[in-house]
């Protein structure tokens, strides 16, 4: 798996947690995981390129008003200065 930071972001070398959503029943870990980039306006780092992971791209779905930024699979996103998301 790689990792790609957007052009003009950085990693935060003080970044100590990671969120990750589980599989659960009615897939509510992703849908925790996305209220929180949604109400928090987390902000998208980079993204990881996994070849097991099927590619798809799709339009951010986390604003009310699409912005017209391409999704990826496996997003990171900022949600503060301590707190990575991989959504």
């Amino acid at each position: 798996m790689e990792f790609y930071i957007e052009e003009g972001k950085e990693l935060h070398d003080e970044c100590s947690t990671l969120l990750l959503p589980a599989l659960s029943i009615g897939n509510v870990g992703q849908l925790a995981v996305d209220l929180l980039i949604s109400s928090t306006r987390a902000e998208r780092v980079g993204y990881f390129d996994e070849p097991n992971v099927l590619p798809c791209v799709g339009n951010d779905a986390y604003w009310p008003t699409p912005q017209g930024d391409l999704a990826l699979a496996l997003e990171a996103l900022l949600l503060s200065f301590h707190i990575y998301i991989l959504g």
